[in-house]
């Protein structure tokens, strides 16, 4: 979104957006054989009028011309002031679209998807812009053929004169009218005569812009207004003066009846982040002069240096103490912590100890197939007085006709391994006496 996008809705109001309203404008209505010309002065206080003036073209060069309109800007302080043209009302088209439902990023694509059926030209022919009416679902969109375009902007560059942009009577009365105050809700039509035809603009809770030309007679081109926007049959028509904020002060002679487009367009020239961006001027081609509009800019960014320092110390504030706060917190969730690893170890001896009930659970059972698996070993005449059985190993003290023999027994036992002999003794009458260590394999192993 551009900055004047950004600084129009920043001060959506009327009572701010006066405080915008700083620069120097200059509008040109453009006629068939004249340029009617006003320049303007925006202040928070009001709009000044400081000069209007015709200019006939008809066969003149542009060059002549050119040179009495940069003598007439200069003599009013306006010499380097990118004007506002606005363009004969026959010249443009102008539609109204109601867009419920679009978000704004969408907005662009939905007008342009529409846009062929709004005009009968060919599509190079044609050079269109849009604006949205304020939050409304609303846009109005104005078109202009290119050839028309091109021409204007040619006559305005061989006359030496900078453009600022190109817009059109609806877009430059519905500006205007929000400047300084809001206009009211319940609507209004205005009429006025251009050339052979009478020239309507209006808005209503049905219509929020409805700006066309008839070709009838002032009470039939009412009416059918009236209908059009529809509001009572009896409502009166407004004066022109009243669709553009009133000059707080003016020269002597100037006449708003008569002035009121080029002067509605030297305020759109004035205040351009103000103003609806409805502008037919192709974007490399825009001109911005007024020296009042980095004011705007330099203010913004003073604004946001101030934001950005309040947000600064509040947001060292908040640190603080939300540090203070995280550190609370630690202290709570250490002790806790502590707590759990306390519980943790007091878990861990419980399973110790019940896994140690488990194996002496087990040892009987154990130490049973032990014990028989002895008595199959030394079978008799062998046998043993003495048995000492342990959780890791056995002892067996016994007698037997030979002793050597029962080594490989023990060892080929799925219970005992390493056996071997600490002591073999013979003994009176025959047989020896022995002592037989191994150790244990199987369940019950390894508890102490």
């Amino acid at each position: 979104m551009e900055l004047t996008s950004l600084l129009s809705l920043a001060v959506g109001t009327a009572g701010w957006r006066k405080w915008m309203a700083l620069g120097t404008g200059v509008g040109i209505e453009a006629r068939p054989d004249s340029l009617r010309i006003a320049i303007s002065r925006m202040r928070p206080g009001g709009a000044e009028a400081l000069a209007e003036k015709t200019i006939e073209i008809g066969e003149r060069t542009a060059a002549s011309w050119g040179a009495e309109y940069a003598a007439f800007a200069k003599q009013h302080g306006a010499a380097d002031v990118p004007v506002a043209l606005l363009l004969p009302r026959g010249d443009v088209i102008v539609r109204q679209l109601a867009l419920p439902g679009v978000a704004e990023k969408d907005m662009a694509a939905a007008v342009e998807f529409q846009i062929d059926g709004l005009h009968p030209f060919d599509e190079a022919e044609a050079v269109w812009c849009w604006a949205r009416l304020g939050t409304t679902s609303s846009v109005l969109v104005g078109i202009a053929r290119r050839e028309t375009l091109d021409a204007w902007m040619a006559h305005f560059a061989e006359a030496g004169i900078k453009i600022a942009s190109i817009t059109f009577t609806a877009a430059a009365l519905y500006t205007s009218l929000r400047l300084y105050s809001a206009p009211e809700a319940e609507g209004f039509v205005a009429v006025w005569p251009d050339g052979e035809s009478l020239e309507v603009y209006g808005e209503s809770p049905a219509r929020p812009v409805f700006s066309t030309v008839f070709d009838n007679g002032w009470e039939m081109t009412r009416r059918m207004a009236l209908s059009e926007l529809r509001l009572d049959p009896e409502t009166s028509p407004r004066t022109v003066e009243r669709l553009v904020p009133p000059p707080v002060r003016a020269p002597e002679g100037f006449e708003i009846t008569n002035t009121f487009l080029p002067y509605a367009a030297s305020l759109v020239s004035a205040a351009p982040s103000l103003a609806l961006d409805a502008n037919l001027l192709p974007a490399d081609r825009r001109i911005s002069g007024s020296k009042l509009a980095y004011i705007l800019t330099l203010l913004l960014l003073g604004m946001l240096g101030v934001a950005a320092v309040m947000l600064g110390t509040q947001e060292s504030a908040e640190n603080a103490k939300y540090l203070k706060l995280l550190n609370e917190q630690t202290l709570v969730l250490d002790k806790r912590a502590r707590q759990v690893e306390k519980l943790d170890e007091q878990a861990a001896a419980l399973r110790a100890r019940v896994g140690l009930l488990d194996r002496f659970r087990q040892r009987s059972p154990a130490d049973a197939d032990v014990l028989r698996e002895i008595t199959t070993l030394l079978a008799p005449p062998a046998w043993a007085p003495t048995v000492t059985i342990g959780r890791d190993d056995i002892q067996v003290n016994a007698e037997a006709d030979q002793a050597a023999p029962l080594i490989k027994s023990f060892d080929d036992s799925s219970l005992f391994r390493n056996s071997s002999f600490s002591q073999v003794q013979a003994r009176q009458g025959g047989g020896e006496a022995f002592i037989i260590r191994a150790q244990r394999e199987g369940p019950g192993t390894g508890d102490k």
